[in-house]
């Protein structure tokens, strides 16, 4: 009896050690993913500087406006991070005879009409000599289509992230949900499914509205030397897929008919798996290497086109 109760502790604590073990492991490999700053952490004033009051009056300084959606306000990464500062730095370092201003408008879950009120309403007053529109590819977006992936997403969770109440505790925890959710989840699918629906007119009851404050957003971009920022999801197989295809050729047209530059990112991601630019292990939102990249071609624009 005591030999079995022996055995019965050696392999409990077998399981105990490897647990552990396992625990430290991913911890070493994998961030914690409470430990990246979100959106909620970071004082708005910090990542626009729309609203309260009047715009102050340019003195000589270079200003370029940046706007767009959660990618431009730098959801997942530290304020220091997103590529507005981290453009303005290159360029500063580049002309450091001038004074350039860079603010950052950009607003989680912004689609093209609120970023062409946005530019009406809150950076137009500030007379910029620049204007940046990070164009992502939901931003064609509509609330049926965004309710109906919500649901499903809600649903896949439920079923495929069986530690989830362990998740606050263990890493591992977190990573297995992770692995178990990418292995049996049909998310791919679905997420594919919605993208691809956004720029076809028959399947998007908004791609009317959605292409005519695209068009005139991006005519009150063309007399501040715009420049269209083509971002990628990072997923698989993206350059072949409808929805990037079709973003990809109607940006194109509208630049071109609008007289503003376009600069497409995803060849600058090339060579690395798209996850290696993801913020978290869930969140496809650019990282802060990912920042750097779009900091860099977007400065590069700047400096050759002699925007200033």
């Amino acid at each position: 009896m005591k030999k079995v109760l022996f055995r019965l502790l050696a392999v409990l604590a077998g399981i105990l050690f490897g647990l552990l073990l396992a625990e430290g492991l991913v911890r070493l490999v994998m961030p914690d993913p409470g430990a990246v700053k979100t959106v909620q952490d970071l004082r708005p004033r910090e990542r626009s500087l729309s609203g309260g009051g009047e715009p102050p009056a340019k003195q000589g300084q270079v200003r370029i406006a940046v706007l767009g959606d959660s990618y431009v306000y730098g959801q997942g990464v530290d304020f220091t991070s997103i590529f507005a500062v981290r453009t303005g730095e290159i360029l500063r370092r580049a002309r450091p005879e001038r004074t350039i201003e860079m603010l950052n408008f950009g607003r989680p879950g912004a689609d093209t009409v609120n970023e062409l009120r946005t530019l009406q309403q809150d950076v137009l007053p500030y007379d910029p000599d620049i204007v940046v529109l990070g164009f992502v590819l939901n931003d064609f977006t509509y609330r049926r289509a965004r309710s109906e992936f919500t649901r499903v997403y809600r649903r896949e969770k439920n079923r495929f992230l069986p530690f989830r109440k362990l998740e606050r505790h263990s890493r591992l925890a977190y990573f297995l949900d992770w692995t178990f959710f990418q292995l049996f989840s049909d998310m791919d699918r679905v997420h594919n499914d919605y993208l691809d629906g956004l720029f076809d007119p028959e399947k998007n009851p908004e791609f009317p509205r959605m292409r005519a404050a695209l068009d005139e957003l991006l005519r009150l971009m063309a007399p501040r030397r715009g420049i269209v920022l083509l971002f990628p999801m990072f997923v698989r197989d993206e350059e072949n897929r409808p929805f990037y295809r079709d973003a990809r050729k109607l940006l194109t047209e509208a630049c071109r008919e609008n007289g503003v530059a376009l600069i497409e990112m995803l060849p600058h991601f090339a060579g690395r798996a798209p996850a290696k630019w993801w913020a978290s292990l869930e969140d496809h939102h650019p990282n802060a290497e990912a920042h750097a990249v779009i900091a860099r071609v977007l400065s590069d624009h700047i400096l050759r086109e002699k925007l200033f």
